[in-house]
């Protein structure tokens, strides 16, 4: 393979291995692939993997010098004009932000985000976006607002059919109405719903969430019963991708008995972008501004 093609490649199968949950696989591919950009001397096509590079490390761990890499490679993908590139650098920044409890700048950098990737039609990476502002919402204290963004990010990533991050997705919904609005039986179905797809996609699972969803698990067999457990639990290994977002976005719904799956629903269109959309802007200016501490998510 000629030199010039081998690092869109391996950025390609980074990508996939970091949807798949395989961090190390997409913190090698990203390595390499930022290697590769340098020895072409081409730091402006650097710049982006090098961000996927620093998300990659600080999922597997290694996160001393992410904050770095991912500023540096923010400022770069800012000055070359790449806004879709800048929101996904961002965004990824705004995740290592939450975890040292630093929510004021994150939220900051988020809302920034979220209206670059509105503004561009960006659909993945706006669930991606609102699936993390979820968990700093829980951070805050706002249940709500967790709920309504983990609700538009599941039907965001329905209405592109995408199979292998909707997993966490319903995983953190099950986890906050189980834990925040004490409704057992939905909660059930979405996480026996969600480790079927996890398993026919092959999408992996960090060892710490892991660890919660198993301890979820038996807290739900504990406070159904046995055989109320078993039920809800078959039901949800039978649902359909499509139905397990509707059953995620069906569970709010006024007057459903709780043990009542979600009615059907047809798959969802992702919301329209704002006025602006095709003209994207000439900087993000997602610098990070100061802020104050807080505690860390648990969902």
């Amino acid at each position: 393979m000629a030199a010039h093609t081998r690092p869109p490649v391996l950025r390609r199968g980074g990508v996939l291995a970091a949807a798949l949950g395989d961090h190390d696989g997409a913190a090698h591919r990203h390595h390499r692939a930022v290697a590769l950009y340098k020895r072409l001397r081409d730091p402006q096509a650097a710049a982006l993997p090098s961000a996927r590079l620093g998300h990659a490390l600080f999922r597997c761990g290694e996160r001393p010098k992410v904050r770095a890499l991912l500023s540096a490679s923010l400022t770069a993908l800012d000055t070359h004009g790449d806004t879709a590139g800048s929101a996904e650098a961002a965004a990824a920044l705004a995740e290592v932000l939450l975890a040292s409890g630093e929510t004021r700048q994150a939220r900051a950098l988020l809302e920034r985000v979220g209206r670059v990737q509105r503004q561009n039609g960006a659909v993945r990476h706006l669930a991606r976006t609102l699936h993390l502002g979820a968990r700093l919402s829980l951070c805050e204290g706002d249940d709500d607002s967790a709920r309504s963004a983990l609700r538009e990010s599941i039907a965001l990533y329905e209405s592109i059919g995408e199979r292998t991050e909707l997993p966490a997705a319903l995983e953190m919904f099950a986890l906050l109405i189980l834990q925040r609005a004490g409704r057992p039986q939905p909660a059930a179905r979405l996480l026996a719903a969600a480790g079927a797809l996890r398993s026919r996609t092959g999408a992996g699972v960090e060892r710490e969430r892991a660890d919660r969803l198993r301890a979820a698990v038996d807290e739900l067999r504990r406070r159904l019963g046995g055989a109320v457990f078993a039920t809800a639990w078959a039901e949800g290994l039978r649902l359909r991708p499509e139905a397990m977002a509707a059953e995620a976005l069906g569970t709010a719904e006024p007057g459903r008995a709780e043990g009542s799956p979600a009615p059907h629903r047809h798959r969802r269109t992702a919301p329209p972008p704002p006025p602006g959309h095709g003209r994207p802007p000439t900087s993000s200016g997602m610098s990070v501004p100061a802020g104050r501490p807080a505690r860390s998510p648990r969902l």
